[in-house]
């Protein structure tokens, strides 16, 4: 059998229903649905000549290349799900054929169903806590000091940082104990312990699978604990809403979406 010149390039599994109008919703490539019965995957040709395996282990070594494939793949789940539950795909997820496709959403129809109720009406937002403080010298403001002075101030300092780390402490982890209130799923993401520029730290980073109805409630939330805990010096940052990312593994269960 003569192989064609491209793959099929999956996006998401959706519901089956008309693409939303949104010309150009990749930049380089049609989109279009693969359908089966009531079930989609939103596809479009992907060239061999870039996405066969040996053509995309190179790319992937191209940061400027894979930078434009992920905006464009983000570009097209995004469009899909503002009027439609989703199940996004991993990145350059490519087929042989339609055919094939067409045969994952017959083996796995059941469990992409189960997915999509599960996530129906439902978005992913990032909430991050960090906390700011600027670096306080030894002895400022002081002429020079002593071995003892500077071992006491040092001494007192540390005392200092110590009990503020435990409020801070204790103040993240009841922070995040209120915001997951809110939400239908909420996970806590691995953290660095680097200060970024200008002497930020990120305390916690978190994901959260949230409702549309309580989207309000929860970024009214997000505001209040912010200004409360401005004059401790922490601070949040919400993002969103994406793709359900985070918790559609959680939905499917074992089905490999590549």
């Amino acid at each position: 059998m003569r192989r064609t010149a491209h793959g099929i390039m999956v996006y998401c599994i959706t519901e089956e229903k008309a693409l939303p109008p949104a010309p150009g919703m990749h930049p380089t490539r049609d989109v279009y649905l693969i359908t089966h019965r009531d079930l989609a995957a939103v596809a479009s040709e992907a060239p061999w000549d870039d996405f066969g395996a040996l053509a995309l282990r190179r790319h992937l070594q191209d940061a400027s290349w894979l930078e434009q494939e992920a905006r464009a793949h983000e570009r097209v789940v995004e469009q899909i799900m503002a009027d439609r539950p989703v199940l996004p795909m991993k990145l350059c997820t490519v087929f042989r054929s339609e055919r094939r496709v067409r045969a994952m959403l017959e083996l796995y129809a059941a469990e992409f169903h189960r997915a999509l109720g599960q996530l129906r009406k439902k978005q992913e937002w990032g909430v991050k806590m960090y906390f700011c403080s600027p670096p306080l010298p030894v002895g400022a403001g002081k002429g020079p000091l002593s071995g003892k002075e500077y071992l006491l101030i040092r001494r007192a300092q540390h005392r200092r940082e110590a009990e503020a780390r435990e409020a801070i402490g204790r103040r993240s982890q009841a922070s995040f104990k209120d915001l997951a209130r809110y939400a239908d799923r909420i996970q806590l993401k691995p953290v660095a312990p680097t200060a970024e520029p200008g002497g930020r730290q990120l305390v916690w980073d978190a994901v959260c699978l949230l409702t549309r109805p309580r989207l309000e409630a929860f970024e009214r939330r997000v505001g209040r604990l912010e200004k409360e805990l401005e004059a401790a010096g922490l601070h949040f940052e919400l993002s969103g809403p994406w793709p359900p990312y985070h918790f559609v593994a959680e939905a499917l269960g074992n089905v490999p979406l590549h």
